[in-house]
């Protein structure tokens, strides 16, 4: 058995806020001045955006040329530059036979390297995998490509998570607009290989009948630590979120018969994504007429009095009006993207960070953006188009991982075996009495798993027997140690 010291390097609080006032500004280092623009065709649009463990950038969207759409994907290095080992000089674009085809919505990059995105078209949901150079994965579906149809004509698959065995949950709708226009609400799951596994609904938050115009649409999805699945998405005009146990029957310890919707102003565009934080409250954000909204809300579905005003934080930013991605980060702070590349960040509170950009919020003329990930160094990836191409733009952030205050933790960590195996332990020291939480996250801050919360622990050392997830796929990974008192402390691991 080998034994491998972390050292982790404590970080003074009395940093001056000069230390931090690069935090928001587009880094230099990447492409032209923080962007990068790439042209595909006629008319692009960059969806959903995915870091990999090494750092690279992937892209999935759609490209619109001589009345053909196809399904896009680029890949970038860590400086912005074209990944020229990725597809066609780091372009993938995948014709799909059908009508009504809507390009790739997300993806998700797997811990091998492969690429899994969703998308649609007539009749059909459909998700496909893709390797780390492009090519489609044959072992997944038919050929790289997995279909199921859908219960009406116009079909699309908006968003999509991974079980921790596996398994794809995805979320989006399906209707018409040939008499009356009307849309349900769908979630879908595939096995790892891309096999339907006979798990599908088709739903409307409302009781409707058919003669009625409504607009449902699953825009959002995540999965807990304890495998139950939330959905997010907008029912007629309102905000939602349903809660589902694993086998999709609804979790009626959650809001409402498993739904909670929430109306804010004159109409919203719905919940366009969730994040979970380590004490499982859920994060929802979106727009409204009134703006710009985020919410908390409690395990149960109930907004989070803590959060903001009643639960709810609600801006008008300049020209944004909706949230497109937020990203719980390793110091539980919450990063925001919005439609027009303004970048949010605010505190655990609600509060707006006043550490990032101006007062909080950063705002770049560059075009329209739809998702943000977030690099193991804590610079923040934004995705969108500007003018008729893809765009990508990195900020800089000085959260970086392993480098965060925990002023009663002791400068040396201990964890082994590392590489880990299915269990390990670890060993720390504290300075003084601290409520201690222990969790495990992904190289892109998802949480996967929490060893310890909110437990009393005497000063001296401690040692933690903890068993990870099983299966957990080879990766990198961050244990983070944090302190009610404050300040937390990630250390890398690797699977």
């Amino acid at each position: 058995m080998k034994y491998l010291s972390f050292f982790v390097f404590i970080l003074t609080l009395t940093l001056s806020r000069e230390s931090f006032a690069q935090d928001g500004t587009l880094d230099s280092s990447f492409g032209s001045n923080g962007i990068v623009t790439t042209d595909l065709g006629a008319w692009d649009n960059g969806e959903g955006v995915a870091v990999q463990t090494d750092g690279k950038i992937t892209i999935a969207g759609y490209s619109y040329s001589s009345d053909t759409v196809y399904y896009a994907l680029t890949k970038y290095n860590t400086d912005g530059s074209i990944d020229s080992s990725f597809g066609n000089d780091g372009k993938v674009m995948t014709y799909i036979q059908g009508i009504a085809a809507t390009g790739w919505n997300d993806l998700m990059i797997q811990s091998n390297g492969t690429i899994v995105t969703c998308g649609g078209k007539y009749l059909i949901y459909i998700l496909a995998r893709y390797n780390a150079d492009g090519s489609l994965d044959s072992t997944f579906g038919i050929n790289g490509i997995a279909e199921v149809q859908s219960y009406d004509l116009v079909a699309s698959l908006t968003a999509l998570a991974i079980q921790s065995d596996g398994k794809i949950v995805a979320t989006g709708y399906t209707g018409h607009y040939i008499m009356d226009t009307y849309f349900w609400i769908a979630l879908v799951r595939f096995n790892s290989d891309g096999t339907f596994d006979g798990l599908a609904c088709e739903f409307s938050v409302d009781t409707v009948g058919f003669d009625q115009d409504f607009l449902d649409e699953g825009l959002a999805v995540a999965i807990q630590e304890d495998s139950k699945i939330i959905v997010g998405g907008v029912a007629s005009g309102k905000m939602f979120v349903v809660r589902f146990n694993n086998d999709f029957s609804r979790d009626n310890s959650f809001g409402a018969n498993g739904v909670v919707k929430i109306g804010v102003g004159n109409g919203s565009t719905g919940v366009q994504s969730i994040a979970i934080q380590s004490d499982q409250k859920i994060l929802i954000a979106g727009g409204s007429t009134e703006g710009v909204t985020l919410m908390r809300l409690n395990v149960d579905g109930v907004l989070d009095n803590s959060f903001g005003q009643g639960g709810k934080v609600i801006m008008p930013i300049g020209i944004s009006y909706e949230a497109k991605s937020i990203a719980v980060l390793q110091d539980d702070k919450i990063q925001m993207v919005c439609n027009d590349f303004t970048v949010a960040r605010f505190n655990i509170n609600g509060d707006l960070d006043s550490s990032f950009g101006f007062n909080g919020i950063v705002t770049n003329e560059i075009g329209v953006s739809n998702s943000m990930a977030i690099q193991t160094g804590g610079n923040i990836v934004v995705a969108g188009s500007a003018g008729d191409d893809f765009a990508v733009a990195r900020y800089i952030s000085s959260l970086e991982v392993g480098l965060i205050d925990l002023s009663s933790l002791n400068s040396s960590i201990l964890i082994y075996p590392n590489p880990i195996t299915e269990s390990a332990t670890l060993k720390y020291t504290l300075q003084t009495p601290e409520t201690i939480s222990i969790h495990l996250f992904d190289v892109q801050g998802k949480l996967l798993k929490t060893f310890i919360e909110n437990e009393k622990q005497d000063a001296g050392e401690h040692q933690q027997e903890i068993s990870f997830p099983d299966p957990l796929p080879s990766g990198v990974y961050f244990l983070k140690i944090s302190g009610a008192n404050g300040g937390n402390v990630s250390v890398k691991v690797i699977k």
